[in-house]
């Protein structure tokens, strides 16, 4: 997140999507950081079994606030509710 976190800016209360999120670590870091809510999209469920492990396991620290759905990114408009989120952002390394 140190990477991405000047460019997001201040996201306390924040509806946010995450899209290409792997195994959720860093969308778990934007829960922490103060978001309301964070869903993340992957297309892979492997990964998304993990993510989902990841906030089972810090519930108590931000993993409460996540949401996971499995799609490719080029679906997103179609599988995620329009409207709302107030930030929809992938993170640098999925921009290779």
């Amino acid at each position: 997140m140190k990477f991405d976190l000047p460019l997001l800016g201040n996201i306390t209360g924040l509806n946010c999507a995450h899209l290409q999120r792997h195994i959720g670590t860093d969308t778990l870091s934007v829960a922490r950081l103060g978001a309301a809510s964070v869903t993340g999209l992957d297309f892979s469920s492997n990964s998304l079994i993990e993510a989902r492990r990841l906030a089972a396991r810090t519930s108590s620290s931000g993993g409460e606030k996540l949401r996971f759905v499995e799609a490719s990114v080029y679906d997103a408009l179609s599988v995620l509710p329009p409207g709302s989120f107030d930030l929809v952002f992938t993170g640098i390394g999925s921009l290779c």
